[in-house]
């Protein structure tokens, strides 16, 4: 897994959107609910998607690139915070 972030990464730092979507979704100890670090980080990436993709005009693929995530990456957030209902 760390070799083939490596080669996403083209040999720079591996970030968390090189990492395979299970990992970058998996629980982590804070998250246990209310409205801790893992709620309003996510909150935060919500709200720069959303504006990445407003401002792209709903090109996910153009949001992706403002963003510097992949494509994949980008498909995987708007499902994952169900932002296409945002879209109206």
């Amino acid at each position: 897994m760390l070799e083939r972030a490596l080669v996403i990464a083209g040999g720079r730092e591996i970030r968390l959107e090189h990492l395979p979507m299970e990992i970058q979704d998996a629980p982590t100890a804070d998250s246990t609910g209310g409205d801790g670090f893992v709620q309003r980080v996510d909150a935060f990436k919500k709200e720069l998607l959303l504006q990445a993709l407003r401002e792209a005009g709903w090109s996910k693929k153009t949001a992706a690139a403002r963003l510097g995530l992949s494509p994949r990456a980008m498909s995987h957030y708007v499902g994952r915070f169900d932002l296409d209902r945002h879209r109206s």
